[in-house]
This record gives C-alpha cells, structure tokens and sequence, in this order.
C-alpha cells in the first residue's frame, strides 16, 4: 500500500467522537478533568444534551454534557 493515498472517512470523525463519549465512565473522566472541583457529581448524574439532525443533515462534531448545575458544550470550531 505503500505509495498510495486512501481518502478518509470523513462521516467517521463525529461518530467516534460521540459514540465514545457515550460509555459513562468516558463521560465522566472528561467531565472530572474539565471540572475537579465538582466533587458531589457522580457518574450516573451526567447526561449528554447533544444537538440531534432536525433541519440540516450535515454531521455536528459536538458534544453537550449536563451534570447538575455545569453545562458543558464541546464544539467543533
């Protein structure tokens, strides 16, 4: 294969990204690191609040998590 170029799957970057974030043990490492002081937010308090495809059908690279009182959005610039 050496010499040729593949073309990527570019449908895949928003599944990987958002399907990974989807295990709940996942959700709650990346929700800990962005925020260590909310220490009372267990992993089964965190929802993901993700745009779903209602007007477009373009892929959305984001992600919103809700866990108590912190809305977190992770979008794709």
């Amino acid at each position: 294969m050496a010499g040729k170029a593949k073309n990527a799957n570019r449908k895949a970057k928003d599944s990987v990204f958002n399907d990974l974030f989807t295990i709940p043990k996942y959700k709650y490492q990346l929700f800990m690191q962005l925020h260590p002081e909310a220490t009372d937010i267990k992993e089964t308090d965190i929802e993901i609040v993700t745009l779903e495809h209602v007007l477009m059908n373009n892929e959305y690279n984001d992600l919103g998590l809700l866990a108590g009182d912190h809305f977190l959005i992770l979008a794709e610039a």
